[in-house]
């Protein structure tokens, strides 16, 4: 099950959000809120307003091999998520030591994403997807607050950023619902085989009771035959 949320990722992309200069959104898809508490505790509360499936396969554990690159990172970013990696390179241009911070944060969770990768390639896709989504209804969000904050603010761009906010967390919502049912599916064909596996046990028990005398005469047999057979 995924622990809510796998994200660290996704709670480090909400504090990269939140750390991006106004100046930088002509380079974003969306205006860029002021600084805020870069630490990862407090980019818990950006993610909260969207919660990862509480049961959602977990991704697996990575290998005890060499820390994740920053490399790696960025080009695993650049390849799966173009809008994070848009906001990690504005980041890096603003202030190089937070971006290295968050680079070094992100290693373990695109190690463990690169895992899940290679195997199982279509919950990957979906997660992917889903990380997706959830920074896209962030950046959505925060353009939305900003809006609703200008006396000026016309009411059809108000109308226009809540109607791709809601189509943005009504995707994520029935993507995730796709992941719950992985995870279900999964579990129910674990159930099947640990019950086949009880129903095994019990029938070697129920043919032990019923042969009781007969083994423990054949146990006794064994050791007559070779004492020093233990």
């Amino acid at each position: 099950m995924v622990r809510a949320r796998q994200f660290g990722l996704l709670i480090a992309l909400a504090a990269l959000t939140l750390t991006l200069a106004p100046a930088a959104a002509s380079d974003a898809p969306s205006a860029q809120p002021p600084a805020a508490d870069h630490s990862p505790h407090a980019a818990t509360s950006a993610n909260s307003a969207n919660p990862a499936p509480e049961t959602s396969p977990a991704a697996p554990a990575a290998a005890d091999t060499q820390p994740t690159t920053e490399d790696t990172v960025i080009n695993f970013l650049q390849e799966h998520e173009p809008a994070l990696y848009k906001s990690a390179m504005v980041l890096r241009d603003k202030d190089e030591s937070r971006f290295h911070h968050w680079m070094q944060a992100m290693g373990p969770e695109v190690t463990n994403l690169l895992a899940l990768q290679q195997s199982d390639s279509e919950r990957f896709d979906l997660t992917m997807k889903d990380r997706r989504l959830a920074f896209r209804a962030l950046q959505l969000s925060k353009q939305l607050g900003d809006l609703q904050k200008k006396h000026d603010a016309r009411r059809e761009q108000i109308d226009d950023i809540s109607a791709k906010l809601l189509e943005t967390v009504t995707e994520q919502f029935d993507l995730q619902q796709k992941l719950h049912q992985r995870e279900l599916d999964a579990q129910t064909r674990r159930l099947a085989q640990l019950q086949r596996q009880l129903d095994q046990l019990h029938s070697e028990l129920d043919t032990r009771a019923k042969n009781r005398q007969e083994l423990i005469n054949q146990r006794i047999a064994e050791l007559m035959k070779n004492p020093h057979n233990w």
